[in-house]
């Protein structure tokens, strides 16, 4: 919030391009009946609300669908071009190859280096830790990951095996099932538009925020959600930017709250209290459930 725009605007700076899944309608209103509303670059979401009147963009997958046209994203344009500027952003892509049963110096076998990646330019595995992201990696001399390809290694027990990076698994993966064509499909999103969200993000020199909200997270298919969002943009270089990253917004729920609520909550329906000063009877026939967690099958 900056105290120079108007009140229920929230002025974002520094974006080259903003993404909002599944966003607040814009008419909606806060409680000084100011509406509450956020000029962004693209909007998915599968039913159409006033926000999209703010948007230049508005692509609308089929509900529940969301998550698969934000894999796309990573086997499009987004994927191309940026693999060779993403050493320096990103330690996300970099994990890769298998856990410590190589031959890993003692030293580094730790706890926190369970991983390794294929350093290019010595041809060899390189123990890496969790905490070496960002400014920590290029701490790590002379290491060129490569983030795609085959190699042997030789493992404690001296065998021989064929590894290969998680970055270039997810890749073969995604190429093979989820084209644009196959994620139009699905989502009936246009495959063109697909593409052409992947072109914008990739062009907008890590500078595309996603503002998601908290209520997707409570999906089931959460975990597939966050990872294929940070990926893209990892990718892009928009992690731990100014005007890029992706961040959460809460919903902004209302209650009408008065004196005596509590009770009159859990009246008894069926012997209601009519006098002012009456004694009321209470009866607990209500229970908490969240839609959020609503399965197919279990509506």
């Amino acid at each position: 919030y900056y105290p120079g725009t108007p009140k229920g605007i929230t002025r974002m700076w520094f974006n080259g391009y903003m993404a909002t899944p599944g966003t607040v309608k814009a008419h909606e209103t806060r409680a000084d009946k100011l509406a509450k509303n956020a000029e962004t670059h693209y909007q998915a979401l599968f039913r159409y609300g006033g926000h999209q009147s703010l948007t230049r963009n508005w692509l609308k997958p089929t509900h529940q669908t969301q998550t698969l046209i934000t894999r796309k994203l990573f086997t499009n344009e987004v994927s191309k071009g940026f693999n060779a500027d993403v050493h320096g952003v990103t330690g996300a892509p970099r994990e890769a190859l298998a856990k410590f049963t190589m031959q890993i110096p003692e030293a580094l076998a730790g706890e926190f280096a369970d991983f390794v990646m294929w350093d290019a330019a010595k041809n060899a595995p390189v123990a890496v830790s969790r905490d070496a992201m960002g400014e920590q990696f290029a701490k790590i001399a002379g290491i060129d990951p490569a983030l795609e390809g085959r190699f042997e290694v030789t493992l404690a027990n001296g065998k021989k095996v064929e590894a290969r990076t998680v970055f270039d698994l997810t890749k073969e993966y995604l190429d093979a099932n989820v084209t644009p064509e196959q994620a139009s499909k699905v989502t009936w999103a246009p495959a063109d538009a697909i593409r052409s969200l992947a072109r914008t993000v990739a062009a907008s020199d890590g500078r595309t925020l996603i503002a998601c909200g908290m209520g997707p997270n409570q999906f089931w298919n959460n975990d597939n959600k966050d990872r294929a969002l940070f990926l893209v943009l990892a990718l892009a270089g928009s992690l731990g930017r100014h005007g890029g990253n992706i961040g959460s917004y809460a919903g902004n729920y209302k209650a009408t709250l008065f004196s005596g609520i509590g009770k009159w909550t859990v009246e008894d329906p069926f012997h209601p209290q009519l006098e002012p000063k009456g004694e009321i009877k209470t009866r607990y026939a209500l229970r908490y459930e969240s839609m959020h967690f609503w399965a197919n099958g279990e509506r």
